[in-house]
């Protein structure tokens, strides 16, 4: 689990939950809610964009396929769904040699440690740095 800042017109930001489920042992699947959704509505809240990881190909040619869609009508359009799929990515797949890689796996560990070092200003920082 990790949550994502989604920027909005005239610097607002909307913060999204994002879970990972294992529902087979070659797929993978990122469910993205946001996080108003997940705080009332928990493990039923319905996500609005999916990204799933078929991970057949891993082993023999190095290679994993995603699909991703956005449900339409859900308040988040298919370019604000690539973007939380883009910062998905620089989080997940940060280099721990480069310094911004290092702040970014520290905010992932911090967030499932949990406890008084994950602040949310932080990912907020990092993420601007996406754009």
């Amino acid at each position: 689990m990790f949550i994502l800042p989604l920027p909005r017109p005239k610097g607002a930001i909307e913060m999204h939950f994002l879970q990972w489920t294992h529902l087979h042992k070659n797929v993978v699947t990122v469910l993205f809610t946001s996080l108003t959704a997940y705080k009332l509505h928990g493990e039923f809240a319905v996500p609005h964009t999916t990204l799933t990881h078929h991970l057949e190909l891993m082993g023999e040619k190095g290679l994993v396929l995603a699909q991703g869609g956005v449900v339409k009508d859900s308040g988040v359009s298919v370019e604000e769904g690539r973007w939380l799929v883009m910062a998905l990515q620089k989080f997940y797949g940060a280099d721990p040699a480069e310094k911004e890689g290092r702040t970014r796996i520290k905010l992932l560990e911090q967030f499932t440690k949990g406890g008084e070092g994950f602040r949310v200003e932080d990912v907020i920082a990092e993420a601007e740095k996406l754009r």
